[in-house]
């Protein structure tokens, strides 16, 4: 593999951990906004799915390092 394949290999990846970075930070803002409990069903099922997002997108992460470390 050539150097340059690598290198873009590995810029990719760290694009990638910032996109879902972002998308956390993002995720969890809403959250703040809408506060810990929510005033109705509406935001109680927001909160839900706020949190969901956020733990599936840690688990990517923590999959992406798990993965990069065994290389």
């Amino acid at each position: 593999m050539r150097a340059q394949d690598i290198h873009q290999g590995r810029v990719r990846d760290h694009d990638q951990r910032r996109r879902v970075e972002e998308e956390i930070a993002t995720l969890e803002r809403r959250l703040a906004q809408i506060g810990p409990d929510g005033d109705c069903g509406y935001e109680k099922a927001m909160i839900r799915f706020f949190q969901e997002q956020i733990a599936m997108r840690r688990q990517r992460l923590s999959m992406e390092a798990a993965d990069s470390t065994a290389v």
